[in-house]
């Protein structure tokens, strides 16, 4: 399954991708036979806040930043949803 949850512009505007293995959702429901890859789409500028955010949360394993395809497709990935960042997203919140 692959599901990529942002709108015509934001394909456009978001184009840095952060991915990563979520090891909470791998292994099991519709990934019970291969591994889920979370991806978030954000904005050159957001980049960087959004990749630590992802490499801080426990679950997240073999953090990546790509422009264009977020993770190799292949037998071993069951599930892919792109997210789209938007300016509420937790990572952007607080200031720098």
């Amino acid at each position: 399954m692959y599901k990529d949850d942002r709108t015509s512009e934001q394909l456009e505007t978001h184009t840095h991708l952060v991915s990563a293995i979520d090891t909470f959702m791998s292994g099991w429901g519709p990934c019970e036979n291969g591994l889920s890859v979370a991806v978030w789409a954000c904005t050159e500028e957001q980049v960087d806040r959004i990749r630590r955010w992802v490499k801080d949360r426990e679950e997240m394993q073999t953090v990546r930043v790509t422009k264009g395809e977020p993770y190799p497709r292949n037998a071993n990935v069951a599930h892919t949803h792109i997210y789209a960042v938007n300016e509420y997203h937790p990572a952007l919140q607080g200031g720098e």
